[in-house]
């Protein structure tokens, strides 16, 4: 209930700030001086402008049914697992995208999990169109301010979608996030990914059609040990986490909120697990989707076990 008076709050807060809001030295020094699980740093410059980097809607509970049958949370699982270790072919299970200033996660979760469930089923590459999906499903969302994961996965599995990716029928159409390119003015800042070409290709040189592609369904994951088997058997997942302002300087270690106001929510592809050789804390590894400067790599180990950020109460799967 908490979160849910908060995301209503923070629903009205300006969209639009810059970094020197909280990459000051003295809220990065207080997160290393109080906790030694990770390390906050600097990563936009100094002067940038983050706008609409996370989902600022109203928070509710995921509307999917759960998953039963096809995964066996008891089989024996290794302590540490990355996706892209035991499906090598499948180059994108390693690729973190970019969303730019757009908070087009929600989305982009989606097409990246079903890109890599693609390759991992049929050996394929298949990229479905996050721009469709932002520009054309109504009941999603508002595009760029944030949308509902489990929507967009009906809209998928009921719609459908074009091809997407850099060259297909409706490409990503929003600027990386200035992580080391200067300050942006508030005004200037790229926000929607443009209108919804239904009939036609929004990509003029692309030389495929506008037919569509689907998923069979989408479904709630629920325990720790259901999450790591289907993962394990059938590759990434999706999930939805609560944001809070010391993610945004987050470096490298296993992630726990420690200092900074919650500020939103971000759609995340979780690809992995493991325990931290240092500390011994037990993490999943997640790829967030604010480019490859951020984090580790654009990748963060959020602490496992115990629903940090509501992670672990908010994971989704897909069959494709």
């Amino acid at each position: 209930e908490m979160y849910k008076i908060i995301f209503i709050v923070v629903l009205f807060q300006i969209r639009c700030f810059t970094t020197s809001r909280i990459f000051n030295d003295d809220f990065i020094s207080k997160i290393n001086r109080n906790q030694s699980l990770w390390t906050a740093g600097k990563v936009f410059h100094d002067n940038s402008t983050l706008k609409n980097l996370f989902s600022v809607f109203p928070e509710r509970k995921l509307k999917l049914a759960a998953l039963h049958g096809g995964t066996n949370e008891k089989q024996t699982l290794p302590q540490d697992f990355v996706a892209s270790s035991k499906w090598r072919k499948c180059k994108s299970l390693e690729e973190v995208p970019n969303q730019g200033n757009c908070a087009g996660a929600w989305a982009i979760a989606v097409t990246s999990v079903y890109r890599d469930r693609m390759c991992i089923k049929n050996n394929t590459k298949t990229h479905a169109s996050e721009k469709y999906l932002m520009s054309c499903c109504g009941d999603c969302g508002q595009g760029c301010f944030g949308g509902y994961l489990d929507v967009a996965l009906g809209y998928f599995q009921n719609h459908g979608l074009p091809s997407g990716g850099k060259k297909g029928c409706q490409p990503y159409s929003v600027d990386p996030l200035p992580s080391h390119e200067g300050a942006i003015l508030c005004h200037k800042v790229r926000e929607t990914t443009g209108w919804c070409f239904e009939k036609r290709c929004s990509n003029e040189k692309s030389m495929r059609s506008n037919s569509l592609v689907k998923i069979q369904g989408a479904f709630k994951v629920q325990g720790e040990a259901r999450i790591r088997a289907e993962i394990f058997n059938n590759g990434p997942v999706m999930g939805v986490m609560i944001v809070f302002e010391d993610l945004l300087v987050y470096r490298g270690g296993v992630y726990r909120h420690t200092e900074g106001a919650l500020v939103g929510k971000q759609q995340v592809r979780i690809v992995g697990w493991g325990i931290d050789k240092k500390t011994r804390a037990k993490y999943w590894l997640v790829v967030n989707s604010w480019g490859s400067l951020w984090g580790e790599s654009g990748r963060v180990r959020i602490l496992r076990g115990v629903n940090e950020c509501d992670l672990e109460d908010n994971i989704v799967t897909m069959k494709v």
